[in-house]
């Protein structure tokens, strides 16, 4: 099975000598529904016989339009043609952006606090200046002061 599985991906990536590493993935738009069971647990699992394919319609797509090249979007997902360093910085880069937008969200939320805060700080003084004007309240500087 291993066989069927290089042929087809040295013939896919024009690669005669392609030899798979620990971190290459096979994407699952490569396989046929037909390969493909979902298990108790909704996973989706290959069946042992699945081998992966270039589906017909994508094949006389790219065949037919050099040009349609220019318009792919490659996803976030790894693909077949993907070399491991080429993986290795994709997944580097998902983390990373995924990171980032966790840093925002906590920044948005710490200059939310820091504004409840200081308006929380600014009605304490407010409540503050009031208990001095009516005298209910004074610091020992304001007492020394006063003598």
């Amino acid at each position: 099975m291993k066989e069927k599985w290089l042929k087809v991906i040295r013939n896919q990536r024009h690669e005669d000598d392609w030899m798979p590493t620990t971190y290459s993935k096979v994407c699952s738009e490569h396989f046929l529904t037909s390969d493909v069971y979902i298990t108790k647990n909704n996973l989706r699992r290959l069946k042992k016989t699945a081998v992966p394919v270039i589906k017909k319609e994508e094949q006389n797509t790219i065949l037919s339009s050099p040009s349609s090249l220019q318009r792919v979007i490659v996803s976030d997902g790894d693909s077949i043609f993907d070399t491991p360093r080429k993986t290795f910085l994709k997944t580097k880069l998902r983390k990373f952006s995924l990171e980032k937008r966790w840093l925002q969200l906590n920044n948005y939320n710490l200059i939310r606090k820091n504004k409840r805060v200081k308006e929380k700080c600014n009605n304490l003084k407010q409540i503050v200046s009031e208990l001095k004007k009516k005298k209910i309240f004074y610091n020992t500087s304001d007492k020394r002061t006063k003598s």
